[in-house]
Parts: C-alpha cells; sequence; structure tokens
C-alpha cells in the first residue's frame, strides 16, 4: 500500500514538473524594430512540450486594441498576417502546454514602408518614413479651456492607400487613463468619441495615397474619461472603410482648464448628448448651474465634487382685472333676489286688503 502511494506522488511530481518547464517562444524573425516592405511572416522556435501556439499582431505596443481582438492559433511555427497598412505592428506568441496554461514570449515590433532604409555609407541617404511621418498632427495648443474648440491639422502619407476613404476622430484622455472621450465635429454636428467609426469624419486619400487638413475638436466635458482640469494626451484615430482600428498619430500634451457652464447653455448641452437627434431640445423651466466636476460627480461615484446648485426660478403671481366685479356680482343677485320677495309680499299684501274692502 505504502510502495503505490509513493508511485503516485512520483507520477504527479514528473507530470508537474514538464508542466513548469515549459519554455517561452523565442521569436526569429523579422528581427525586432526592422523596417521592411511588406507584410512580412512572423517565425519562432519550437518549445518541446507545446501544443498549440498563439499569436497577436496590433499596432499598439500593449498589444490591447480593438485590431488586437482575433489572435490566430496554429501547430506551425509560422505565421503571415494578412491586410497591414504601411505603419508600426507589435506581435507576440503564446506556447500552450497540455494542461491548457499558455505561456508568453517576448514583444517585438516591425515597421511596414514603402522605402526602406539605404546604407549609411550612401551619400544621397535619407531617413526612412515612421509611423508618425505617415499619420501626423499639428496646430495644438499647449493648453485650452473645458469649453475651446481645436482646429487641428492633420497629414496622411499613404502610398499604398490612393483614393481611399478613411474616417478620422479626435481623442482626450488621462496619462495613466484607458478611456478615450473628445468631440469631432462632422457637418453641422459634434460626434462623440465614442460613437461608431461610420459617425466620424470621413476623408478621401488621393491618387498618391495623400491627404491633409483641419479637424475641429472640442473637450467632452460630460464624458466619465474628463477628469477636471489637469495635463491630458491627445491624438486623431484612424479608423478604413470597414472599421479596422483605430490607427493612432503621434501623441500631443494638452493641459485643459475646466470652465463653468452656465444654465442658460443647458439647451447646447443636450444637443451634445444628442448629436444624431434632429427633435429640438426642450427649453428649460430652471436655470441651473453646471460644473464638469458636477457632471463627473454624477457619473463617478468615488469623485469629490460639490453638488450642483439648483436654484427654482420663482412662480410669478398674476393679478386678474376685474377681481372686484367677481364680488360685486354676488351681492347684485342677493339684492334682486330680496327685492322680489318684497314685491311678492307687497302684492298679496294689496290684493287681501281689496278682498276685505268687497266684504264690507
Amino acid at each position: 500500500m505504502l510502495l503505490a502511494l509513493l508511485l503516485i506522488v512520483i507520477i504527479f511530481l514528473t507530470k508537474t514538473s514538464s508542466l513548469l518547464a515549459l519554455d517561452s517562444p523565442v521569436l526569429i524573425s523579422p528581427s525586432n524594430g526592422v523596417t521592411i516592405s511588406s507584410a512580412p511572416t512572423l517565425t519562432w522556435q519550437s518549445v518541446t512540450g507545446s501544443t498549440q501556439y498563439k499569436i497577436i499582431v496590433d499596432d499598439e505596443p500593449s498589444i490591447t486594441s480593438p485590431y488586437a481582438k482575433d489572435p490566430y492559433y496554429t501547430t506551425n511555427t509560422q505565421y503571415s498576417p494578412q491586410s497591414l497598412l504601411q505603419q508600426t505592428y507589435y506581435w507576440k506568441v503564446a506556447a500552450k502546454d497540455s494542461a491548457t496554461d499558455w505561456q508568453w514570449g517576448s514583444t517585438w515590433s516591425f515597421t511596414i514602408s514603402s522605402t526602406t532604409p539605404t546604407s549609411s555609407t550612401s551619400p544621397t541617404s535619407s531617413p526612412s518614413p515612421t509611423t508618425s511621418s505617415s499619420f501626423t498632427i499639428s496646430n495644438i495648443p499647449s493648453q485650452i479651456n473645458s469649453d475651446q474648440t481645436m482646429n487641428v491639422t492633420v497629414s496622411l502619407s499613404l502610398h499604398g492607400n490612393p483614393n481611399t476613404l478613411f474616417y478620422l476622430k479626435g481623442a482626450f484622455k488621462k496619462t495613466e487613463a484607458a478611456n478615450y472621450f473628445g468631440l469631432t465635429k462632422v457637418g453641422p454636428a459634434w460626434v462623440k468619441n465614442g460613437s461608431s467609426y461610420s459617425d466620424q469624419l470621413s476623408i478621401t486619400t488621393n491618387s498618391s495615397g495623400a491627404w491633409s487638413g483641419n479637424l475641429e475638436v472640442e473637450v467632452d466635458p460630460f464624458d466619465s474619461g474628463y477628469q477636471g482640469s489637469g495635463d491630458y494626451i491627445f491624438k486623431i484615430g484612424r479608423y478604413t472603410n470597414n472599421g479596422s482600428g483605430p490607427t493612432w498619430s503621434n501623441e500631443v500634451s494638452v493641459k485643459i482648464t475646466a470652465k463653468e457652464v452656465s444654465g442658460g447653455d443647458l439647451d447646447e448641452i443636450n444637443s451634445i448628448f444628442h448629436k444624431t437627434s434632429t427633435k429640438e431640445s426642450p427649453v428649460p423651466t430652471k436655470k441651473t448651474s453646471v460644473t464638469s466636476s458636477n457632471y463627473e460627480a454624477k457619473e463617478n461615484p468615488a469623485a469629490s465634487v460639490a453638488a450642483a446648485n439648483i436654484s427654482p426660478t420663482p412662480t410669478p403671481t398674476f393679478k386678474v382685472a376685474g377681481e372686484k366685479q367677481s364680488i360685486v356680482l354676488p351681492l347684485l343677485g342677493a339684492g334682486l333676489i330680496f327685492a322680489g320677495k318684497i314685491s311678492i309680499i307687497f302684492i298679496y299684501l294689496h290684493s287681501k286688503k281689496i278682498d276685505d274692502n268687497l266684504y264690507y
């Protein structure tokens, strides 16, 4: 009995050690940080004991954006991603053991560009385009008020995408936060950052794959991502015609100063929350003082801010002409009734006197 128990323990420890001994995948190519002219084939070393591999390719270093929502699974040690644009991508590979646990390796990057780097000894050499050079923003103030509009200059250069439709939107966020917010002007309306990509500003590249123009962007002080006065990151997001993205431009630091919104602007506030509505905003019946912090307290219970002060408009007192007549009329009616009764008594007594004379 003791021998059988010892054998079971030995088998358990052997299997456990084999699971713990699973190595992380070692990436091979393309080399980390390399610039290439077309979509690559990703390769890595085989991991002993692995039954499957999972690969994620993303356009953000965190590898958590919507682009990376569909990882690729394979039993091979290579993968060729499709439909990649000219920009920088990040990728990593995980190996799965028999216990269905994933062991992730390092994160590498590569940049796709139509112009690959030339030799540093060449007299005509020039720096290769980077992600920021193909999608850049400028003319951004270092400080704005929460009720101020920014007119942002955008330059887009995608040589592999001539005459192509894209959608652009502006976005703010706190450095340590993940919640983007903002309003982008599309025609006469302001569209929220969280609205559908197809509601954002549509642009079309020229025959060379380039586009430049301006975007009007505002802070959305009623979004939960807005945390009052402070430093924020601002950038422009780009979506493809089928909704892939966003691909982000370079980032710029902007300091936002919170400004109070008066009750007289409530109709405008209502229109912000109903960007696609064609109905008129209702006329407010109260004068309300609302600050960005007031709204935050409503949306974010953890925020420590004062409640909005609401001063009801006094109910007006109306004096109706002819109030005296309403009192005189009942008195006049009572007098007529009394006079009628007197007349009846007088007629009755008069007729009775005539009857008495007849008898005499």
